[in-house]
């Protein structure tokens, strides 16, 4: 477990993590997990400083979130208003995901980040280990926090 107590540290650990993945073709899946207020939010937006992306914010209202930077996009989605499995259709979940290729067939720099991702789990559609998972680098972070923020992460598919 990793102990943050400062949004300096979550950022820095935001960049130890993010800027190695961009060597790596495949697309990143990645599962945040933690209480309201528990620092996922604010890891996407230190993800999106990274990709040279302003302005992240908690997609809550909007359920999903497009930040397009320099260096990646990152498709932001928080599940946790969502009723059922249909609601990942209406928002365009499965779009996303199954259309994470360019028309040429080579992958974006792309980072599918979920909140509220053990959702998926109740939904009856599969966690980390899915199939439909298997065209990504998929990690799961888990945070809990503040005042001061614990981490843990792992690869689950490379």
């Amino acid at each position: 477990m990793l102990e943050l107590k400062t949004l300096a540290q979550l950022s820095n650990f935001a960049l130890e993590w993010a800027a190695p993945e961009l060597f790596f073709e495949k697309p990143k899946l990645i599962f945040l997990k933690g209480p309201m207020g528990s620092g996922k939010t604010a890891f996407v937006s230190k993800v999106a400083d990274v990709l040279g992306a302003s302005d992240a914010a908690s997609p809550s209202f909007a359920l999903h979130t497009r930040y397009e930077g320099i260096r990646g996009t990152i498709d932001h989605f928080d599940l946790d208003r969502l009723e059922s499995a249909d609601d990942l259709e209406s928002i365009g979940f499965w779009d996303i995901v199954n259309d994470i290729f360019l028309e040429s067939g080579e992958p974006e720099r792309r980072f599918v980040m979920i909140e509220w991702a053990s959702r998926l789990e109740q939904f009856g559609v599969g966690g980390e280990t899915a199939d439909w998972t298997k065209k990504f680098r998929v990690w799961t972070f888990e945070f809990s926090g503040p005042p001061e923020w614990r981490a843990s992460y792992k690869s689950l598919r490379s």
